[in-house]
Parts: structure tokens; C-alpha cells; sequence
């Protein structure tokens, strides 16, 4: 599903939880910043911080930049990122991003993905190092050869 088809997301996926439209303004009215100043610092159009406090999220196309310009907004107003990224989560993605059965098998295979990802490069390197060392105890056998075959030559 992409971010236009998502129009009023916190209002189709209502839960105990404040939405990130919700968070943002309070934040930004507890922190008295006009939507103006709000706008001019993140330079967006202040239509646009107003849908984000609406949770209204047509404008952006896709969810890649609607997640910057709500973390954006959110240091600004100096909101945790942790309950920021929840409500968004949530309002994006519904109960599977609140924690489902499936994200513990994501979890498992990203811990196993980066084991293997941190695993390879020292064994790579290793790899490389026994070549190279194969090489060099090769190499200087033949040149040792050459050598005694031309001083064998020479007298």
C-alpha cells in the first residue's frame, strides 16, 4: 500500500495510543512554535505540516520521505524518537508493527543476516591473506631455483 493510497491513516487505524499527527502538535503547542516558524525551519509548505498534524500523508510520495519530515519535525519539538517511530509504526503499518509473531522471525533473521554480514569479512581477509602468503613461499622457492641454477651456471 503506498503513502497516497494511506490518506487520514490515524483516523482508519484508531488506537488507545496518540497518533503521530497528535504528538507532533501537542509537542509543538507545548513548545509554543507557530506552524509558520515550524515550516520555515524544516522548509516545507506549511500545508504540509498541516497535514502531518492531521495525519493526513497524501503529499508525500512515498513513505521513505514522510518518515523524514516526521522525524524531522519531531527533533525539532524535541519529541523522543522512540514514541514517534511507535505511533508512526502503528498508524502505518497497524497491529503487525505493534508487535506481532512475525517480527520476532524478522528479528532472527536480520541477527542471523548480520552475523554472516560481520563473519565474511575477516573470513575474506583471512582468505586473502593465506593466498597471498601460498604466493609469496611459491614464488620465492622458484626465484631461489633460478638463483642457484645461475650460480650453478657461473662456476
Amino acid at each position: 500500500m503506498t503513502v497516497n493510497a494511506r490518506k487520514k491513516v490515524g483516523k482508519e487505524n484508531k488506537s488507545p495510543a496518540a497518533s503521530p499527527g497528535e504528538l507532533l502538535r501537542q509537542a509543538r503547542i507545548a513548545r509554543r512554535k507557530p506552524l509558520r516558524e515550524v515550516a520555515r525551519v524544516l522548509n516545507l509548505p506549511q500545508e504540509h505540516i498541516e497535514a502531518l498534524e492531521k495525519d493526513d500523508y497524501s503529499f508525500a510520495p512515498r513513505e521513505t520521505y514522510l518518515r523524514g519530515y516526521i522525524f524531522g519535525y519531531a527533533k525539532l519539538v524535541n519529541l523522543p524518537k522512540r514514541k514517534i517511530t511507535a505511533a508512526l509504526d502503528q498508524a502505518l503499518h497497524g497491529a503487525h508493527a505493534a508487535g506481532g509473531e512475525d517480527e520476532d522471525d524478522d528479528e532472527a533473521g536480520a541477527t542471523f543476516a548480520n552475523f554472516v554480514a560481520r563473519l565474511s569479512i575477516p573470513t575474506l581477509v583471512l582468505l586473502l591473506f593465506g593466498l597471498l602468503v601460498s604466493w609469496w613461499f611459491f614464488y620465492e622457492g622458484r626465484v631461489q631455483e633460478n638463483f642457484m641454477r645461475h650460480l650453478g651456471g657461473l662456476q
